[in-house]
C-alpha cells in the first residue's frame, strides 16, 4: 500500500503508527512536512514543503488563520503533486492533521484517494481554552476570533473521508454534525508494554527512599509548562495541597561544600515521619518553603567554575534585565508571546493579538498607553535571541534568519546591523574571540 502522511511538525501524533507500518516492510510511505530537521524514520521518505504564502502584518485579523491555512494547504498540495510527477507515487490513503490547513486541497489532486484527518480542537466560548481562568477576563472580541479559527475544521470536514479525534471530550467540542464522520482513537499508554506490577519501585537516587504502589502521589504531566495546560493552576494549588495531604518531600542537591544549613517547609507534617534531608534538619510550620545556606558560602568559589560560561551568562542576564524592566501589563504579555512564538510563524501583531484574545488595534492601543510599540518589542526579542545564538559560535545563519521570521538572510543581516551596528558574522567573531 502507498501511504502519505501529512504533518507540518513530523512525526507529530503519528510516530508509533508510522514506525509500525514501516516495520511491516510491505508499504511505501511518504511523509510530507515543513520540518527541516525532522527525525529520520527507517522505511519512510521525508518530503519537505514550503507554504505557498504566509500572512503579512497588514492582514485582517479575522481572516489571518484562514489565509495561513490556505497557504500551507496549497504548498503541501503542490509538493505532493510534484512527488507524483517525479516518482510516480500516488497514495492509496492520506493521513494527516487538519489543524494547519495542510489537507485542504488534496481532493483537488486525487479525488478518489480516501483521507483520514486528525481533528484536534474546535474553539468554543465555554468549557475550553477561553474563560477557564477567573483571573483573566475574556475579550469582547473573543467569540469572533474563536469562530474565525474554526474556519479550517469547518472546511476540512468536507475534505476528509473520516475524522479522527484522540478523546471523546475533544470530539464533543466539535458540532454534532461532524460526529457521524468521526471516530475516537485514544492517545494513551501502551498497555501491551506497560503492565501492572505489584512489586514496582521507583528509585529516587540519594534520597534513600523508593516509591511503591503504597505511596499516594499527586502527579502533573504536560508537554509544556503553560497556562492552557494548567501549570499556573497547579502552582496556585500547591499551598492548599501541601497542608492537606501527608506529603513526603524530597530534595536533590549538589553535594560537597555547598550543603544547605536547613530546609524550611510551610507544611506542619511530613508523611512517613521523615525529619531530615541531606543530613539537615527539617523545620516545619515555617513562613516559606526554602533552602537556607550559610552566608559564609557567598565568599566561596564554585568547585567547577567556568569563567567563559560565566561571562556568557552575565551578558545574557544583562539582556534579560533590560526586558524585565517592562514585564508588567500588556507589554510583558507581548514579550512573553514573542519569545514563545519564535520559529513558529511570522511574529506579527495579529498573531500576538490572537493569542492574547484581542484585536490588533486593541493591542496596539494598550501598548501605546504603556509607552511601548510592538515593532520595537519584536526587534528587542529578535535581537536578544540572535545575539544569544551567535555567541555560541556554531549557529547556522540561514536557519537563524528563518527562525526569527525573516524572508531571506539579507533582510536579517540588514536588521542585525541596525540593532547592533555590526554584521552578524563580525559580532560572532568578536564574541568568540573574547572567550
Amino acid at each position: 500500500m502507498n501511504i502519505l502522511f501529512v504533518h507540518q511538525n513530523m512525526p507529530g501524533q503519528y510516530r508509533e503508527l508510522v514506525q509500525w507500518l514501516a516495520a511491516q516492510e510491505t508499504h511505501k510511505i511518504y511523509f510530507l512536512t515543513q520540518r527541516k530537521n525532522a527525525p529520520k524514520l527507517s522505511g519512510v521518505e521525508t518530503i519537505i514543503y514550503k507554504p505557498h504564502r504566509t500572512p503579512t502584518q497588514e492582514s485582517y485579523g479575522l481572516s489571518r488563520v484562514w489565509e495561513e491555512a490556505t497557504g500551507a494547504g496549497f504548498g503541501a498540495a503542490m509538493a505532493a503533486k510534484q512527488v507524483e510527477k517525479q516518482t510516480g507515487f500516488k497514495p492509496d490513503i492520506i493521513i494527516g492533521h487538519v489543524g494547519w490547513g495542510e489537507l485542504t486541497f488534496f481532493k483537488q489532486i486525487w479525488p478518489d484517494v480516501p483521507i483520514i484527518g486528525f481533528f484536534e480542537f474546535y474553539y468554543n466560548m465555554m468549557g475550553g481554552t477561553v474563560g477557564f481562568d477567573p483571573a483573566e477576563p475574556v475579550s469582547e472580541h473573543a467569540p469572533f476570533l474563536m469562530q474565525a479559527r474554526n474556519a479550517i475544521p469547518l472546511a476540512n470536514i468536507e475534505t476528509v473521508d473520516q475524522g479522527h479525534c484522540p478523546t471523546m471530550w475533544q470530539r464533543d467540542r466539535f458540532p454534532t454534525s461532524f460526529h457521524d464522520r468521526m471516530y475516537v482513537c485514544h492517545d494513551g499508554i501502551r498497555t501491551d508494554k506497560l503492565l501492572p506490577n505489584p512489586k514496582v519501585k521507583l528509585g529516587l537516587g540519594r534520597v534513600g527512599r523508593d516509591l511503591t504502589r503504597d505511596d499516594e502521589i499527586i502527579t502533573y504531566v504536560a508537554r509544556n509548562l503553560e497556562k492552557t495546560r494548567g501549570f499556573h493552576t497547579l502552582m496556585r494549588a500547591l499551598p492548599q495541597i501541601s497542608p492537606t495531604y501527608a506529603a513526603r518531600i524530597f530534595c536533590l542537591a549538589r553535594g560537597g561544600d555547598w550543603q544547605a544549613a536547613a530546609l524550611t517547609l510551610l507544611a506542619e507534617v511530613l508523611g512517613g515521619g521523615q525529619t531530615s534531608v541531606l543530613n539537615r534538619a527539617l523545620q516545619f510550620d515555617q513562613p516559606a518553603n526554602a533552602l537556607v545556606f550559610s552566608p559564609a558560602l557567598l565568599g566561596h568559589s564554585l568547585p567547577a567554575a567556568d569563567t567563559a560560561r560565566r561571562r556568557d551568562l552575565e551578558r545574557t542576564a544583562d539582556e534579560k534585565l533590560q526586558a524585565l524592566r517592562r514585564v508588567g501589563g500588556v507589554t510583558g504579555q507581548v514579550i512573553e508571546q514573542l519569545h514563545a512564538g519564535l520559529g513558529e510563524r511570522p511574529l506579527t501583531v495579529h498573531l500576538v493579538a490572537d493569542r492574547l484574545q484581542m484585536t490588533a488595534r486593541t493591542l496596539q492601543r494598550r501598548l501605546h498607553h504603556e509607552g511601548a510599540q510592538f515593532a520595537r518589542l519584536r526587534d528587542q526579542v529578535r535581537m536578544e535571541y540572535a545575539c544569544r545564538r551567535l555567541r555560541r559560535g556554531d549557529c547556522d545563519m540561514p536557519e537563524l534568519a528563518r527562525r526569527l521570521g525573516f524572508s531571506d538572510i539579507a533582510n536579517f543581516y540588514h536588521a542585525f546591523r541596525r540593532w547592533t551596528g555590526c554584521a552578524p558574522g563580525a559580532y560572532r567573531k568578536n564574541q568568540v574571540r573574547r572567550r
